[in-house]
């Protein structure tokens, strides 16, 4: 049965509430005669209860301290502490805990240490050589493009099994945290791998946690390095560097190739100007390395990109997000810029509706290549992520409706190349059903079996995918072009990435017809000319952890087979992180991409602001 401590004269009921407490020897305090109307104060605010076990323990009238021993397991809102010793002031409300393993559990979150120094009341405390994990881990929320209907996703290159996500272990000299499970460290390290040692830690010299309004947390890091294998360090060379659920580039530097926009080779590098809870704002210088090389630094600017990037909270799921890039900053600099502004509402887990305008959009479109969008503004609602018709998942429907003004080149009803100014209605509609033929087992999510190169156990699989697509515009001046389509296909994924040679090959092969049942739009960026397109996936371990990969597009029409889009990437694939490099030929755009599994850092060296990413995806993230 609990008991409590005894009273002091003129003490309040509250300040006096103590502890369960099991009596193991005749020298422990007898409990059991308290009055019962102190019984009866304790009950009446059990928030302020503190319930403590152990295998002995003394109180102290005069000074009001409880000392417990062996074993000790105190109880506090919620919260449960472990230890071989733990001593609690009820004067002051603090608790100190000591023992060869102090263990701390608040909801999910567990702390280990030496030593603990514990506020009642507030909730917070310091703990001396401290390991536990924390969860970074952000939302997967694919954006919706108001220009856009919804694309046709590929079947992914590889069908993991999710033993769990998000969950980093760390251990710090010291800690100190709040009850809102913010707090700051010294001397951390941090890694995303669960076996030791780690592949790969993140190593700094003190370390601030921030919770987030929307749930998610923040690290901002000061002094950090990477470390691969403990024998590998690469310095981040920043004051900081913030991990939370937007994108950040991992490392100092990108290196990309554009050649359309940015003459070639390019080398950039992100700066945080504004970096707060609910607003970040960074500029990225971009040195044009390839023009640099061919015609020097004459004239002046001629060298130099930027490309900046706005993000705001502006309130309760709705942001605010304005992008800008200036290929080059030389005389003419006005037809060099790009930019895009939108505010975007967040409406059910996978709604939004969104509102935005951008200036010189660049848009791929096939066989017909790249189309600048001058001027195009508009609002939509749309999914921002496949809707599940079925608890299997095996069936999805996306969606957008959508009003929108542009300008942009076309085809007059004269047969004339101009530039239209017209209004364009549309709505449009993907549903998607997978049928699994036949699938293997993952291997144990051990260091050398499921998870030795890849951050998943990944699943043999073989299946078929369908789907049928409307898309449907109406524009200002009479014109329409409504599409029939929707796609057939076969993916299969074989072997699980854990042996040396050939252990996974990942193949998807795709039919997608398109019938336009009206006439075609009078825009050239959005007209469907590819009618018949097939496209091609291939995913191929070579060596260990290297493995290559090949995306296709080829259009059937004009009696033959056209390339019109093409990938090729060549990744070194380990559990914790990940490095790659992809070319686009029909694009004339590539780069080099580094991945941390389990972080938000997905290096991204397209600076471009165009509908779709060409950046290849071995993984489901």
């Amino acid at each position: 049965m609990p008991y409590f401590a005894p009273i002091p004269p003129g003490m309040t009921f509250e300040a006096a509430a103590l502890q369960h407490v099991r009596p193991a020897s005749t020298q422990d305090i007898d409990y059991t005669s308290l009055p019962t109307w102190e019984r009866m104060g304790q009950a009446l605010d059990p928030r302020r209860r503190v319930e403590v076990e152990a295998d002995r323990q003394t109180f102290n009238e005069q000074t009001q301290v409880l000392t417990a021993t062996g074993n000790v397991v105190m109880r506090y809102r919620g919260a449960v502490l472990e230890a071989d010793a733990i001593e609690v002031n009820l004067l002051t409300r603090k608790a100190t805990a000591t023992g060869e393993t102090v263990v701390l559990t608040r909801g999910d979150e567990v702390l280990r240490g030496k030593r603990l120094d514990y506020d009642l009341d507030a909730e917070s405390g310091v703990f001396y050589q401290v390991q536990g994990g924390v969860r970074l881990q952000g939302a997967d929320v694919r954006e919706v493009d108001p220009g856009a209907p919804p694309q046709l996703v590929l079947p992914p290159l590889a069908v993991v099994a999710r033993p769990g996500r998000g969950l980093q272990r760390f251990t710090a000299d010291e800690l100190t945290f709040d009850v809102q499970g913010g707090g700051t460290a010294t001397n951390l390290r941090l890694t995303n791998d669960p076996f030791d040692p780690p592949e790969l830690e993140l190593q700094a010299r003190k370390v601030t946690l921030t919770p987030l309004p929307n749930g998610d947390r923040e690290i901002r890091a000061e002094g950090g390095r990477l470390v691969f294998d403990r024998r590998v360090a690469i310095p981040l060379l920043r004051d900081r560097v913030v991990i939370s659920r937007r994108g950040r580039d991992p490392l100092p530097f990108e290196l990309g190739y554009d050649e359309r926009d940015l003459g070639g080779v390019f080398l950039s590098r992100t700066f945080d100007v504004v970096d707060e809870r609910n607003m970040t704002l960074q500029i990225t210088p971009i040195l044009l390395l390839q023009r640099t090389l061919a015609q020097g630094f004459d004239p002046v600017g001629n060298n130099i990109g930027l490309r900046s990037r706005l993000v705001a909270d502006v309130a309760r799921d709705t942001t605010l997000k304005l992008d800008t890039l200036l290929s080059r900053m030389d005389v003419g600099a006005n037809q060099r810029l790009r930019a895009r502004l939108r505010l975007e509402h967040r409406w059910l887990p996978e709604h939004s509706v969104v509102a935005d305008i951008a200036y010189r959009q660049r848009v791929f479109n096939g066989s017909l290549g790249f189309e600048d969008v001058p001027l195009g503004a508009g609002v939509a609602l749309g999914s921002t992520k496949p809707i599940p018709l079925h608890p299997t998942k095996t069936t999805q429907v996306q969606y957008i409706v959508s009003g929108r003004y542009i300008e942009s080149s076309g085809m007059t009803k004269q047969n004339q190349v101009a530039r239209l100014r017209l209004g364009r209605f549309q709505f449009a509609g993907l549903l998607t059903h997978s049928i699994t033929l036949w699938q293997g087992k993952a291997l144990p999510p051990t260091a050398t079996q499921g998870l030795r190169f890849s951050p998943f156990p990944l699943v043999p699989t073989f299946s078929l995918n369908l789907g049928l697509s409307s898309t449907n515009n109406l524009y200002t001046n009479g014109d329409s072009q409504i599409v029939l389509g929707g796609y057939l296909g076969l993916s299969g994924q074989f072997g699980n990435f854990a042996k040396n040679f050939f252990d996974y090959t990942a193949v998807s092969v795709v039919y997608a017809p398109g019938f336009v049942l009206t006439g075609l739009s009078p825009f050239f960026f959005d007209r469907r000319v590819d009618q018949q397109v097939m496209f091609f996936s291939l995913g191929q371990q070579i060596v260990g952890p290297l493995r290559a990969t090949a995306n296709i597009a080829l259009s059937l029409d004009h009696g033959g087979a056209q390339m019109i889009d093409a990938t090729y990437g060549l990744e070194y694939s380990r559990r914790t992180y990940g490095v790659s490099v992809f070319f686009n030929p029909e694009r004339s755009a590539g780069g080099v991409t580094f991945r941390l599994s389990e972080f938000n850092w997905t290096g991204n060296p397209e600076p471009f602001l165009e509908r779709e990413r060409i950046t290849p995806r071995l993984d489901v993230p």
